[in-house]
């Protein structure tokens, strides 16, 4: 051979630390800054290099190094191959001639916590090196062959006159770093065509924005050398994309900041965060909360509007927000939101949107003109006669319009259920609202009515019922409805979930300290199920990032907290889909509805302990067990009730509920509906 080559090569199994593990280990940093991603997408662009990850599990490298380059390669593998190790995967690399067998490998010993030499055949190696050192013979012959490549570009020049290097990472004159993202400012109307015209000519660069990432992968775009970072702004620029300055991202986070703050100087109900406030202020907000609001407006009135006139095309708000630490998908929201807070005040006209009318109404009902207040009552009154969904609207519409109490309009409605007759019968809504009141009386049913808040609600039934109902209610009285056949019932407990700082643990994939998001108190239940204090941990930096169920922790210990309060026992049933496959035939399902509404069972409970399964996405994965071998119990946790991040309705993992059992386990891997 013309040229001297080695071969290198390297194998890191991830098997015992598990997948979490092997997802951290690309973000990590080494000794010269790079990140572990970084070094494997520079060395895949090398030629005769070859970087493949088999599964979650595995990831191998092998490749042909020209000897002058050999050194620092060397170096950077066994740099991964020492970060992998860290993570508690096996490591092992080797750098060898492509001619002859006297080589040997590095493998990591754990004990002495370095590298230790071996033959390429001893049995805890893995990989196969004597058929790896083969191939990569065969590749550098091809390299020899290969025709030479066409000269390098040339003209590429900084921002700041001097010329450089297409694969260099840092100008050796003005020393910027070619490795910063691109922040997307703005997108043009058609913005789907600009982006695919785009993304072919950013590819041709070697850029490849992810289609899954915020705005098709557009909102940031991370170049690896200097062709890159000067090259993509050009392309971006001819399809209609502008890009965000530095200095204007810095001003939007500064604004972002301030806006953050503003639940603790405008205080609004107990609201602690950005979203809890808005969302007060939207859905609950008074008239006594008004000179709040007008303070605001006064003294932020320029940061106001600034967020109402921000559109879904601009990603670099979403960009700002998220670097001061807001979430990126609230912003889109928050335009007419802001318009509402200058509403109230008076310095913008009142939205088009229902809600936004409805939310200015409650504070400052004189800024609605007549008009539309007609219509927004004759429209909640349509859609409240027509069916249940629409009472609460109806209910919250002729409490602000006609400035009644909830109690009052309440009454009204049940007064005109109560006056229909045969000749006029009641409308659907007005039924409904009758049965689930009587329930409520007679039988201690809950009664919600959505937006209505549970607890102003049950103030005005209380009211309504002091005063006595309407004659003629009781003949919409609900008949009883008993389970259907070949369904039994299961024995489960509504966990109450506490908020705790401590004990904290760490995150697997960025290594933060994080504490409980919830802990769950469980007493003795019997002589079958155990005590037990389990804790539900999420970091919240990574699930924002990807909100996915790998990101959630579920830890048991035996034993509970002195005088836990025993939960509340009740009997549950299956879903209605699940009673559905059990009931072979005459399954009724109106009926069956009313069965779990009659028993509480309609609406999920926030923690479940035991009861019926429910439909997940992957049923077996309900039955794999626990590490102490023991039987299981299922837990179901609603995500959202306990302030999770995960975009799921419910998930379930199952634990050792044994007596006696002094490390119990849980499921290794939640599941999610």
């Amino acid at each position: 051979m013309g040229k001297q080559y080695e071969g290198i090569a390297a194998r890191l199994n991830f098997t015992t630390p598990g997948r979490s593990a092997r997802k951290a280990w690309p973000k990590l940093k080494l000794g010269d800054g790079q990140s572990v991603e970084e070094i494997l997408e520079a060395l895949k662009e090398r030629p005769a290099f070859e970087v493949a990850a088999s599964s979650d599990w595995f990831v191998e490298l092998q490749g042909v190094v020209a000897a002058s380059d050999i050194d620092s390669i060397a170096a950077q593998v066994a740099g991964l191959a020492s970060a992998a190790a860290a993570k508690g995967a096996h490591a092992e690399w080797a750098r060898f001639p492509l001619e002859g067998n006297a080589f040997l490998c590095q493998v990591w010993d754990g004990k002495r916590k370095k590298f230790v030499e071996a033959e390429p055949e001893a049995r805890h190696v893995q990989a196969d090196y004597r058929f790896i050192q083969k191939g990569l013979r065969e590749e550098a012959k091809k390299l020899e062959t290969a025709p030479a490549k066409a000269p390098a570009e040339r003209g590429l020049v900084c921002g700041c006159g001097a010329p450089v290097q297409r694969t260099a990472t840092r100008c050796g004159s003005c020393g910027r770093n070619f490795k910063e993202p691109l922040l997307t400012d703005a997108l043009p109307p058609n913005w789907k065509e600009a982006l695919s015209s785009a993304r072919r000519r950013l590819r041709e660069l070697g850029l490849h924005p992810n289609a899954e990432d915020s705005f098709e992968g557009f909102a940031e775009l991370h170049p690896q050398n200097a062709k890159q970072a000067l090259g993509a702004p050009g392309i971006l620029r001819d399809v209609g994309i502008t890009l965000l300055a530095p200095e204007e991202l810095e001003r939007r986070k500064r604004l972002f900041e301030d806006v953050s703050s503003w639940p603790r100087k405008f205080p609004l109900g107990r609201s602690k965060d950005l979203l809890e406030w808005v969302d007060y202020a939207m859905e609950r907000a008074l008239d006594a909360d008004r000179p709040t609001i007008e303070r605001l407006v006064a003294e932020r009135r320029d940061t106001l509007e600034t967020l109402r006139d921000v559109k879904r095309t601009q990603p670099g708000w979403f960009t700002a927000a998220a670097a001061a630490g807001e979430k990126r998908g609230y912003v889109a929201t928050l335009g007419p939101r802001m318009n509402v807070l200058l509403a109230v005040a008076g310095k913008a006209p009142v939205g088009t949107e229902e809600w936004e009318l409805r939310a200015v109404l409650r504070m400052a009902p004189e800024r609605v003109p007549a008009n539309r207040k007609r219509a927004l009552l004759a429209q909640a009154e349509k859609n409240g006669l027509a069916s249940s969904a629409g009472l609460g609207r109806w209910l919250d519409a002729i409490r602000w319009v006609e400035r009644r109490s909830l109690a009052e309009a309440l009454s009204s409605l049940l007064r005109r259920a109560a006056e229909a007759n045969a000749k006029k019968p009641a409308p659907e809504g007005l039924v409904w609202l009758a049965q689930h009141v009587l329930a409520w009386k007679e039988d201690g049913r809950k009664l919600q009515l959505w937006p209505l808040p549970d607890e102003e609600l049950e103030r005005a039934l209380k009211e309504v019922v002091k005063a006595g109902l309407p004659a003629g209610l009781t003949r919409f009285r609900e008949e009883k409805v008993a389970a259907p056949r070949g369904i039994e019932g299961r024995e489960a407990w509504a966990l109450e979930f506490h908020r705790v700082k401590t004990p904290k643990v760490r995150c697997p994939e960025c290594g933060a300290s994080i504490a409980p998001k919830a802990e769950l108190r469980i007493p003795k239940l019997g002589k079958t199920l155990g005590a037990r204090t389990v804790r539900i941990y999420e970091c919240e930096a990574c699930a924002r990032e990807e909100p996915t169920p790998d990101k959630l922790q579920v830890l048991v210990e035996a034993g509970a907290p002195g005088k836990t309060k025993a939960p509340v026992h009740f009997v549950d049933y299956p879903d209605v889909h699940e009673a559905r496959t059990l009931v072979k035939k005459g399954f009724d399902e109106k009926r069956y509805r009313m069965f779990l509404e009659q028993n509480g069972l309609l609406a999920p409970r926030a923690v479940k302990l035991g009861g019926y399964a429910g439909a997940y996405e992957d049923p077996e994965q309900l039955q794999i067990g626990v590490r102490c071998e023991h039987p299981s119990v299922l837990l179901h946790l609603s995500p959202a009730a306990l302030g999770l991040q995960l975009p799921k309705s419910r998930v379930a993992v199952e634990l050792c509920m044994k007596p006696g059992c002094k490390r119990p386990g849980v499921s290794e891997e939640v599941s999610t509906d």
